[in-house]
């Protein structure tokens, strides 16, 4: 969320009166037979500049400070839940003395959230902390759900998109649609997110109402996720439709943005760009730990994870349901540049295409000079319409293989059973493929 600064370098600057009574001790020990052993401690004489900066790294207050100054009074004066001190990892409460020039960071004070008013009034600050208390029922006619179009996406201005940390905690939203395939902007639970996060979250889409209808930047929790933007432990269900990306969770994810041990079941469709789980992914994005259970429908560069990709990662993903449609189709990506895709599992039924560049991994592949194609594999019996050469067919594995942690975690290298974000696979031995550790609290 924050990087903590290194300088912490002691500059201590004392007043005249200081530094002459400074002096003087030092003339009088050293000076005058004191012996050679001794030393001063120049911070009984120094004052500190203390700096207190909030989530963003944006100033907040300067104080000098030359004995302990209260933390617990800054949190109150400044709405912050804990101050941490630069290369800490634990947060500093209570009267705190610097021994040196001194930068404190804020974690913002959290918002509860426990009904659709207070989910609408988040827009209030886009750089909030909230948590969610418990499962919210969206409903027509209420805040932030208009009649006719359904959900208004949260945050849809980009100069104001979500920037904070939202925290489903393992609860659902549900019950969203929108219907808005002629309005202008992103389309989701939120439009857009630039350099904020949202995790542990669950959302139902309300596909008797449609679903999530939109244009171009429509997803089921987020339109786009840009700067630095992260979608952790988090999954959408239901049905989300657009026109170009468009994709289960979001419709596009830029600028190292990552989406992290999620999934997505559902259909989804549209013209272009169409993936289960982003749409388009781009400048450094990342998908890992990642499954998509989802029927995808449109016409060009659709994938089972992602529909295109450039400059960017899949890794440690699995895409089931069936594809259909004319051109650069792919079981985990349908259009490739300069990226990275790496022990992936493609266990669609069927990959359908009408023209050319379809292919069970990659439908399309381009710039080959500056690509990573490593260790993915395919159902053996997938089924594909048109065959083009110029994608990735990968590895075969059979269902059965599927089904068996032995082949996920020596062949792909997945991690199982720690519980925790970096092992978080789990799998019923021959049962089923593997899920999350989370989807079992």
């Amino acid at each position: 969320m924050f990087s903590f600064s290194s300088n912490l370098t002691a500059k201590p600057f004392g007043n005249l009166a200081a530094l002459v009574l400074i002096l003087f001790v030092s003339l009088l020990f050293f000076g005058c037979g004191g012996g050679g052993g001794g030393s001063i401690d120049l911070r009984t004489f120094s004052e500190y500049e203390v700096l207190f900066y909030d989530d963003k790294l944006d100033l907040l207050d300067t104080e000098v400070v030359s004995n302990s100054i209260d933390l617990d009074a800054k949190k109150s004066e400044y709405g912050v839940s804990e101050w941490y001190l630069a290369k800490s990892t634990a947060p500093i409460d209570g009267n705190f003395t610097p021994n040196g020039n001194t930068n404190f960071y804020a974690i913002p004070n959290v918002v509860e959230i426990s009904n659709q008013a207070e989910l609408s009034n988040i827009e209030s600050n886009r750089f909030g902390n909230y948590i969610l208390l418990r499962d919210i029922e969206l409903k027509a006619g209420e805040d932030g759900f208009d009649e006719t179009y359904g959900w208004t996406p949260l945050f849809k201005d980009y100069d104001n998109a979500f920037g904070g940390i939202f925290n489903g905690n393992h609860h659902t939203i549900s019950g969203l649609w929108m219907d808005e395939p002629s309005r202008v902007g992103a389309f989701g639970l939120f439009a857009g997110v630039v350099g904020g996060t949202i995790k542990n979250l669950g959302l139902l889409i309300d596909d008797d109402n449609g679903g999530v209808k939109g244009q171009c930047y429509t997803g089921g929790i987020a339109g786009f996720l840009t700067v630095n933007s992260a979608i952790i432990n988090s999954y959408s269900i239901g049905s989300v439709n657009g026109i170009c990306s468009v994709g289960g969770i979001t419709g596009e994810l830029l600028e190292g943005s990552k989406i992290i041990n999620s999934y997505f079941m559902g259909k989804i469709s549209g013209d272009g760009d169409i993936g289960g789980i982003a749409g388009i992914l781009d400048k450094y994005a990342t998908i890992t730990n990642a499954y998509s259970k989802a029927t995808i429908v449109g016409d060009y560069e659709l994938g089972g994870i992602a529909g295109a990709m450039a400059v960017s990662t899949i890794t440690n993903s699995y895409s089931t349901g069936n594809i259909s449609g004319t051109r650069e189709i792919g079981g985990i990506v349908g259009y490739f540049e300069g990226s990275i895709l790496a022990n992936n599992a493609a266990i669609n039924q069927e990959i359908n295409g009408t023209d050319n560049n379809v292919n069970r991994i990659i439908g399309v592949i381009q710039n080959t000079g500056h690509t990573t194609i490593s260790n993915n594999f395919a159902l053996d019996t997938m089924q594909i319409t048109i065959k083009d050469s110029n994608g990735e067919a990968g590895i075969d594995g059979t269902d059965e293989d599927f089904k068996t942690q032995e082949f996920y975690s020596d062949t792909l290298g997945w991690a199982f059973d720690e519980d925790d974000i970096l092992s978080p696979w789990k799998i019923y031995e021959g049962e089923g493929y593997p899920f999350l550790y989370w989807e079992d609290k």
